[in-house]
């Protein structure tokens, strides 16, 4: 009641007789601008790193809108009905989701940084990965980042669990994602919130 249902998110199981409903609640968003974002990243020196940068942000707003927001309604043949926030291997889902992009973010702005402070890294591109970029950070004794380094290595490891293989190996199935939720998502606003303040 009070919420816009959203019709392209729901559907039937007819064996079942059972219906799901996704809906949105609250129902609207004020997504931010990319004229305003874009303020908060002037600190990145490429402008074409940052404009992408800009761009994934503000899908990232809306990402986690949809995650704090979008709920569901089952009923049954029997007239059970279950009302609830988007849950269990659904959510893992859209927590993964968040990691990965909030990770990108990060990723992109340290590597921004870091080839603008001439770090140590690779002539190859293609070998500046996230795990190259850490290291090299970690190698130049910089401390601008000391505070959320754990967050950012955090973001690292986790982003490596989209593979499926890593994932299982690492056992990090639906319900340990829904367990470190609070840790991931909180990783993820903390590293991105300093990246913004950084400079060089």
């Amino acid at each position: 009641p009070g919420c816009h249902r959203c019709s392209l998110a729901s559907f039937r199981a007819p064996l079942l007789r059972q219906m799901t409903d996704f809906y949105l609640d609250p129902r609207s968003f004020s997504i931010p601008g990319l004229r305003d974002i874009n303020k908060e990243w002037s600190n990145i020196p490429d402008t074409r790193i940052k404009n992408m940068i800009v761009v994934e942000s503000q899908y990232l707003a809306f990402h986690k809108y949809l995650l704090d927001s979008l709920c569901f309604q089952w009923g049954d043949s029997n007239g059970k009905v279950i009302v609830g926030k988007l849950d269990h291997s659904v959510r893992a889902g859209a927590i993964k989701a968040a990691v990965l992009v909030s990770a990108s973010i990060v990723e992109a702005a340290l590597r921004a940084h870091a080839e603008q402070r001439k770090y140590d890294l690779p002539k190859n591109e293609r070998h500046r990965t996230f795990g190259v970029l850490v290291d090299a950070w970690e190698k130049s004794g910089a401390r601008d980042l000391a505070v959320v380094w754990d967050d950012v290595k955090t973001l690292k490891d986790h982003r490596n669990t989209i593979h499926l293989y890593k994932a299982a190996d690492e056992k990090m199935d639906f319900r340990e994602v829904l367990a470190a939720e609070e840790g991931l998502l909180g990783s993820g606003n903390r590293a991105i919130d300093a990246m913004k303040k950084l400079t060089s």
